[in-house]
């Protein structure tokens, strides 16, 4: 067994025939996503992208440097926007603290079961990960001069490609009154509430304000959803 210095490490390797080619438009969209996130922080260029042909949409991260996407997210998530938004979340989980640091005491191997163990951190404790990484996401974004509405997109696209493969709760939480793991709905509203913070209204709320300004009031009763 190949001794790997991190479990991303280990990953890149054996998911090395599932990658994209380097022309591959979904490539190319990270690749140029990455790029707007490292113009604005250069900090974050040791970050190493990588695409693979996977059926399923997700994205993730391990000890090491690596950020893994499918193709078929990136199909989801076809605008630079979404894609940096993806790739920031991905980048937070580092930047947080969330993926432990590689220890240069520790072996490779265990390098990798110090990783493994750290999954079983409480539902609670990753939903509170995920809710960071998001607000995390959210601000690079903004500060590297994206916009922050449209990276939030990304919630409703998921979302409904979610619940299009009756994935309710996964979607929408499995339990109406409380989840240890916040569904997508609330991952959304809590990001949309704090994008009010750079007065991004959401879209219906300003096409009301801009009604009421010219005059036209027959749609402002219309509610609002993030």
């Amino acid at each position: 067994m190949q001794d790997y210095q991190t479990f991303g490490d280990a990953i890149a390797c054996v998911t090395r025939d599932e990658r994209v080619e380097s022309d591959d438009w979904s490539a190319k969209l990270a690749c140029e996503a990455f790029g707007v996130l490292k113009a604005g922080f250069p900090n974050l260029a040791h970050y190493r992208i990588i695409v693979l042909h996977n059926p399923d949409h997700f994205a993730f991260t391990a000890t090491g440097n690596h950020i893994f996407l499918t193709r078929t997210l990136l199909e989801l998530c076809g605008t630079v926007e979404m894609a940096a938004f993806v790739i920031a979340h991905e980048i937070a989980h580092h930047e947080l603290g969330h993926i432990p640091a590689v220890s240069k005491v520790l072996g490779g191997r265990l390098n990798v079961i110090v990783h493994f163990l750290q999954i079983f951190v409480s539902p609670i404790t990753r939903a509170r990960w995920e809710n960071e990484a998001d607000m995390f996401a959210l601000n690079t974004c903004i500060a590297a001069g994206l916009s922050g509405e449209k990276c939030l997109r990304t919630f409703q696209v998921l979302e409904k490609n979610t619940l299009d493969h009756h994935g309710i709760n996964a979607a929408l939480g499995g339990d109406a009154f409380y989840c240890s793991e916040m569904s997508s709905i609330e991952r959304r509203w809590r990001i949309g509430l704090h994008l009010l913070r750079y007065a991004y209204y959401p879209i219906r709320i300003r096409r009301i304000l801009a009604e009421r300004r010219a005059g036209i009031s027959e749609n402002s009763f219309r509610v609002f959803l993030f």
